[in-house]
Parts: structure tokens; sequence; C-alpha cells
């Protein structure tokens, strides 16, 4: 693990930012009018972070209690924006339940930034949409990781002498 401090979860707000955006402010976002709702599943272990399986499934389990008067799902889409190299039973069938009953939940998750082919879950399970990053060239970043389990790519930065370069 590593140190944890207030902050440490950029990459989802970056994430939350790019979806949903600030009409207000003229930059909307791909989807202007979608509603937010962040969970954070970092847990601060004795000052170190660490992602644990039952974290993921309390975050999971409280976003499937939201439903329509119909009873489907109302929260639509979830984006997962951690990984780990370690499945977790219990996370793969939370996550495939969710995506396969009461009209089915669309889950994204974040391929990892390690210049690896290696898996990262929950990206890596079946049931997830896997994104890995491009440059600003159309290529895949240079830490992004990559290989037949990825889905999709999706513009991202790029780290240049030490930095992080938002898209161009």
């Amino acid at each position: 693990g590593r140190k944890v401090r207030d902050g440490d979860c950029m990459h989802a707000t970056h994430i939350a930012g790019i979806i949903a955006g600030d009409v207000e402010s003229g930059i909307p976002g791909v989807c202007p009018f979608c509603k937010i709702m962040n969970l954070r599943v970092l847990e601060n272990v004795d000052g170190e972070g660490r992602i644990s399986d039952s974290a993921v499934l309390r975050a999971l389990k409280y976003l499937s209690l939201f439903e329509r008067s119909n009873g489907k799902n109302l929260v639509r889409v979830v984006n997962l924006s951690f990984g780990k190299y370690q499945k977790g039973k219990a996370v793969a069938f939370y996550i495939e339940s969710l995506t396969k009953f009461r009209d089915g939940i669309l889950v994204v998750a974040a391929g990892g930034n390690e210049d690896s082919q290696r898996k990262i879950y929950p990206a890596a399970y079946p049931s997830v949409i896997a994104v890995s990053g491009l440059a600003a060239s159309g290529r895949k970043a240079s830490y992004s990781n990559y290989g037949s389990w990825m889905n999709i790519a999706a513009p991202g930065g790029e780290v240049r002498e030490g930095r992080e370069f938002a898209m161009e």
C-alpha cells in the first residue's frame, strides 16, 4: 500500500468531471444532465491505502439499493476508477449480478496505469468494460495497461518528463 492523504481519489474526480462536467461553467461533460454518486472504497489502514473486497462490496450494495418505484435500477452506470491484481469471487459475482438482473447496470472500470498486460480487477471481469488510456497521438498512453482483455480506449493524459499532461 501507500500513504493515504485527503485528495487521493483524483482519478475518480477527474472521470466524474469528464462524465457530468458543469453546464454553468461552459464545460458540460459527455452527459451534462447525469447525476454523480461518489462512493469511496479506498480505506486508510494504519496509514496505508487499501481497497478491500469488503469495501467494494459495501459500495456496490449501497448503490444497488437505489431503485425506481417500478423496482428497476435507478443507477444505470457504475464507473470503478481503481484496480488491483487480485480477483475477488464475491466482487465478481456481485458485479455480474448487477449487470444481468433488474434491467442491468453498465459497469466500466479503469484498466490500470502500469504499462502492463497483466490483468487488473475489476476491469478484467467478463461483465465489466475495461478502459485503457490514449495519448494525444491516438496511440496507447505510455502508462496505460493493454491487452486482449481491454474493451475500449479513451483519451487520457500523457506523461512527459515526469509530469502528466491533459489531452491536446
